[in-house]
This record gives C-alpha cells, sequence and structure tokens, in this order.
C-alpha cells in the first residue's frame, strides 16, 4: 500500500499535464484538475503523498543553515556551506541522521562526503565537507572523535598559543 496508491495519482497528474500542457499551463492547474476530476484516487493516496512531502521538508531541512548563530559558525565555517545534518549508518543497519556538530569527523562526516557524488549541486557542500576534515585532522583522537569535540581541542590548543 502507498506505492500504488501514489502511482496512480501521479500517473493522472502525468496524463492531464500532458493534456493541459498543450495549451499551456501552471502546476497548480494541473494538481486542481485532478483533484477535481480523480478525488477518491488523491484521497487514497493523500497520507503518503504527505509523507513524501514532509520527508522533502526535512532533507531540505538538513541541507540547509538557519540563519541564527549556531555552535559550527566559528572563523572560517562561516563560508563553508555545510549541512545542519549528515546521512550516517545506524547500529541497527539502516541509515539514519546524525548532527553535523555531533558526528565523527572521520567514520561519519568524510564517509558521508565520500558518498556524495561530485557532478551534482551537492558539489559545493562535497568540496566544503573536505575542507571540515582536513582542518580538524589534527585534532581527532582516542578520546575526541566528533567534530564538536575537534572544535573544542582547537579553541584550547588556539588559547595555549
Amino acid at each position: 500500500m502507498g506505492k500504488q496508491e501514489v502511482a496512480e495519482v501521479r500517473n493522472y497528474l502525468i496524463a492531464k499535464g500532458q493534456e493541459l500542457g498543450a495549451k499551456g499551463s501552471t502546476s497548480h492547474k494541473i494538481i486542481e484538475a485532478v483533484r477535481k476530476e480523480h478525488p477518491d484516487a488523491v484521497k487514497r493516496a493523500s497520507r503518503y503523498l504527505e509523507d513524501i512531502a514532509m520527508l522533502r521538508l526535512l532533507s531540505q531541512a538538513r541541507d540547509t543553515r538557519p540563519n541564527s548563530v549556531s555552535p559550527l559558525q566559528l572563523s572560517f565555517i562561516d563560508t563553508l556551506k555545510l549541512p545542519i545534518q549528515v546521512a550516517v549508518s545506524l547500529e541497527d543497519g539502516n541509515q539514519g541522521f546524525k548532527n553535523i556538530e555531533d558526528a565523527d569527523l572521520i567514520e561519519e562526516i568524510a564517509a558521508y562526503s565520500k558518498k556524495l557524488e561530485k557532478p551534482s549541486r551537492k558539489s559545493r557542500r562535497k568540496t566544503d565537507l573536505d575542507i571540515l576534515v582536513d582542518h580538524y585532522r589534527p585534532f581527532y583522537s582516542a578520546t575526541c572523535r566528533t567534530l564538536r569535540d575537534c572544535m573544542a581541542a582547537e579553541n584550547v590548543t588556539a588559547k595555549r598559543a
């Protein structure tokens, strides 16, 4: 359940888009026409469509930094395009997400960066994640594994200098 209902609505959207697109139409008009002509199909799929929309919003939220100051907004980090969270492998084998500050610098952040494909909209993110990892690698140790810990170690070292 779910995929079939969404696929049905998708097919209606494609067909209506082709029909109305011949004359020129907006996406909103196409959606409204499908809602009007196929209300039962839209109703059956609405929960799944809502989940898709919320998953997309959550993904977008993970990809953008808020305008407020965060613990990561120190020195050179201000210039980097960093996600709020990175995808990690969970203990149960599933993929999940972890706040970047709490992620293991090498095992999680560097691994996430390696998974990003270069020719994409995430190219700058990949480059900036690599810069981040390279910058904090000297502070990485058995007792200093997360980005937050490596940043704290850098601050201690800077204060000693």
